[in-house]
C-alpha cells in the first residue's frame, strides 16, 4: 500500500521552489563526492563517519538509509529521492512548515484534507487516495485533520530513526 507520508514528501519535493532547492542541491553536492549525481553506499558511509557515527556501525546504518531512501530500488539515492528525504527532515523539525504543507493540501481551507483535494495534488486514483486517507484518519471521518496530519508526519519521521535527516546539520564537508 502507498505510504501517505512518502507521497506527501515526494509531492512537496517536486514542487519545491528555487531558493530551497538550491540549498538542497548544495547539500547533495557536498555528499556526492564523485559528482555522478547519485549517493551510493560508500558516500553514505563517509557521510556517517563525518557525522560522528562509530566506525563499527557505519556500514549497517548506511545500508538502512539507502534502503529507506532509494524509492526506485537502483542501489543509489538520486537528487529527487534526496529532496524527499529533505522534506521529511523539514517536516520533523518545523511545526510551521507542517502547517504550510497542510495548507497546500487543504485547497478549500476548511481545515481538512479530503479525497478530492488529495487526488488533485497527488494525482492518484481514488481507491489509492482512500487507502491513504484511511492510513492517517484516526476518527474515521474520511478526511485528514491538521492534528492527524501532524501525527502522521511525526510518526513516519520517527521511523526513519535519524538517517539522512542529519544532513541539514552539515557545515560544509
Amino acid at each position: 500500500m502507498a505510504n501517505v507520508y512518502d507521497d506527501y514528501c515526494r509531492c512537496l519535493a517536486s514542487n519545491m521552489n528555487q531558493e530551497p532547492e538550491q540549498e538542497v542541491k548544495g547539500h547533495f553536492a557536498r555528499l556526492d563526492k564523485d559528482g555522478d549525481g547519485f549517493l551510493d553506499l560508500p558516500e553514505l558511509e563517509q557521510f556517517l563517519l563525518d557525522m560522528g557515527y562509530a566506525p563499527s556501525a557505519v556500514k549497517e546504518e548506511a545500508k538502512r538509509i539507502l534502503t529507506s531512501a532509494d524509492q526506485n530500488k537502483d542501489g543509489t539515492i538520486d537528487f529527487d529521492e534526496f529532496k524527499a528525504v529533505w522534506q521529511r527532515n523539514m517536516l520533523s523539525q518545523q511545526d510551521e512548515y507542517v502547517h504550510r504543507v497542510f495548507a497546500v493540501f487543504d485547497d478549500n481551507g476548511d481545515g481538512f484534507i479530503d479525497a478530492s483535494e488529495l487526488q488533485g495534488v497527488l494525482g492518484e486514483d481514488f481507491k489509492t487516495i482512500y487507502e491513504m486517507i484511511k492510513e492517517v484518519d484516526e476518527n474515521h471521518d474520511n478526511k485528514i485533520s491538521l492534528e492527524e496530519f501532524k501525527k502522521a508526519m511525526k510518526e513516519d519521521v520517527g521511523k526513519l530513526d535519524g538517517g539522512l535527516a542529519g544532513v541539514s546539520k552539515i557545515k560544509g564537508n
